[in-house]
């Protein structure tokens, strides 16, 4: 994030008289890092060279030092944030985000439905279309996280009025139950997409570290196959409370920042 792009900067600004600093972090984490305690490895192959490539996983790993690294007791406080970052940029990328885990709604798998529905039908048309963005987006995730985004977008207020009338779109809009059907047949293929074998092994270790089980999955697709316009509609609510969490964020001109400055609690320069 920004952070770490200012913590870079710094460093490099700095860097002669860092150097040894850096060079120590750096040593540090590759010891804690490159342990065998605690291991996972994750290789992708034909089943035919299994034997051979265990047995050069296990050299390497015996090579390893086995160190027992403490688990690091660290508490991250969530921070609401609300800035405008310029640069020479002739286009602006918005980004407003919110929890809803915060208000205590569990994620669902009809959420994936209703994902497609609001960035097919409501942001496409209003940011893309009507507002000449490249691109728009919506992202439900199920760590309980809302982010709509527009990309290389000529505007800025009228994204953000867009994203803040995702609530009432989706209370007044009229579904039909085959609008709900097409987005539903849409919204299969991400619950079973269909990988190259390099892209189903990162699945895979990407859910062995997070704990996703395949019943899990298997919850989340029946609560999607079983969406209805009335059980969509009932996210107005949370959308609404997303949205007013005013986490926002936009990358893009600065003459046009500046002049939207009233909708930013802060406007930097990418380059301090």
């Amino acid at each position: 994030g920004i952070d770490l792009f200012d913590h870079l900067q710094e460093l490099l600004n700095d860097y002669d008289n860092r150097q040894a600093e850096l060079m120590r972090i750096i040593t540090s984490l590759y010891e804690r890092i490159f342990t065998s305690k605690g291991l996972i490895a994750s290789i992708t192959m034909d089943p035919s060279e299994r034997a051979e490539y265990e047995a050069q996983l296990k050299r390497l790993i015996d090579k390893l030092p086995l160190i027992e690294n403490e688990a690091a007791e660290r508490t991250f406080e969530a921070v609401q944030r609300n800035e405008g970052i310029t640069t020479a940029s002739g286009v602006q990328y918005v980004a407003k985000a919110g929890s809803f885990r915060e208000l205590g709604i569990p994620y669902s798998g009809e959420m994936v439905v209703l994902k497609n529905i609001l960035s097919r039908d409501y942001l496409h048309n209003l940011i893309r279309a009507q507002g000449g963005a490249y691109g728009s987006g919506l992202s439900i995730s199920p760590f309980g996280e809302v982010t709509a985004t527009s990309y290389r977008d000529p505007n800025l207020t009228k994204t953000i009025e867009a994203f803040d009338g995702l609530s009432n779109y989706l209370e007044t809009v009229e579904l039909e139950a085959s609008d709900v059907t097409a987005a539903i047949v849409g919204s299969v293929m991400e619950f079973d997409p269909v990988l190259s074998a390099s892209s189903i092994g990162g699945l895979a270790l990407g859910r062995e570290i997070t704990g996703l089980t395949k019943e899990k999955i298997d919850e989340r697709l029946k609560a999607a196959l079983a969406a209805t316009p009335e059980s969509l509609k009932r996210y107005a609510d949370m959308f609404e409370q997303v949205m007013a969490q005013n986490n926002l964020t936009t990358l893009g001109n600065e003459a046009r920042i500046k002049q939207d400055a009233a909708v930013f609690k802060t406007v930097r320069p990418l380059k301090k």
